[in-house]
C-alpha cells in the first residue's frame, strides 16, 4: 500500500481492531510514542546559541561547481524551503543552464 500523503490505515494491537479515522490514527500515535519517549525531568533545556555578540559573517563562497554538487544530492521528493521551491527544479537533468538557476537564486534572495 502506498500513500503520497497522510497516515495510512493503522492497527490497535489492544483492541484488535483497524484504525480509520484520523482522530483515532492521532491517539494511537500521540500513545505509543509516549509510551516510548522520555519522562521530562522538569529542567530547562540549555537552547541558547554560543555566538559573540556582533559576530558577522564575512563571505559565502558560492562555485557553480558547489552548487551543482549540493543540487545533485538533494533528496527527490523533499519538501521545498520558505521560498517555495521545488527540489525537482534543482534536480534539472545535469543542471545544463546554471547561469539561469544562479539568477533565480539571486532574484529570490533579494526580495
Amino acid at each position: 500500500m502506498s500513500f503520497k500523503s497522510g497516515v495510512g490505515t493503522l492497527f490497535d494491537p489492544k483492541s484488535n481492531r483497524t484504525v480509520l479515522t484520523d482522530q483515532g490514527k492521532a491517539t494511537l500515535l500521540n500513545d505509543y510514542f509516549t509510551s516510548v519517549g522520555v519522562k521530562d525531568n522538569g529542567k530547562t533545556l540549555n537552547t541558547c546559541r554560543n555566538i559573540a555578540d556582533g559576530a558577522e559573517l564575512d563571505s559565502i563562497d558560492f562555485t557553480p561547481e558547489k552548487l551543482l554538487k549540493v543540487m545533485r544530492n538533494v533528496k527527490q521528493n523533499s519538501a521545498p524551503g520558505p521560498d517555495g521551491c521545488k527540489e525537482s527544479l534543482l534536480r534539472l537533468k545535469g543542471c545544463k543552464d546554471m547561469e539561469l538557476h544562479g539568477r533565480y537564486f539571486h532574484l529570490q534572495s533579494l526580495d
